[in-house]
């Protein structure tokens, strides 16, 4: 990696290097600095942290999208039961209401590439 070479700063858009290396780039993931072009190149090789481990970009929406159907049926089961109860159905509609509305609305702050885990967090 670039980062292992004395002196050697890299950015989004450039990097000092003046050998071929490796560094992350926020959005675009592991990318090879060609220092003839001054340009970062696509590595093929696309993956992000995610819990500790690295994730195919492919890979994570479906990791997302699995565990926040999982916490949907876990969460209707164990709380279905309580919209059935007269007095409790109207604060029960409010409350899944903002639950879902207020993540919803957060999105709008996950416009930079580097915020997939906050997105991911209200996705879930």
């Amino acid at each position: 990696p670039c980062s292992a070479l004395d002196g050697v700063v890299c950015t989004e858009l450039s990097c000092n290097a003046t050998v071929e290396c490796s560094t992350c780039v926020v959005g675009q993931g592991t990318q090879l600095w060609n220092p003839s072009l001054g340009v970062f190149e696509d590595t093929g090789n696309q993956t992000l942290s995610w819990g500790g481990q690295e994730v195919s970009v492919f890979s994570f929406a479906s990791y997302v999208l699995s565990l926040s159907a999982g916490a949907q049926a876990a969460t209707f089961i164990t709380f279905g039961a309580f919209a059935d109860y007269g007095r409790v159905r109207m604060p029960f509609l409010i409350g899944a209401t903002l639950l879902g509305a207020i993540p919803t609305i957060l999105f709008i702050i996950c416009s930079d590439p580097g915020s997939y885990v906050l997105a991911s967090i209200l996705t879930i």
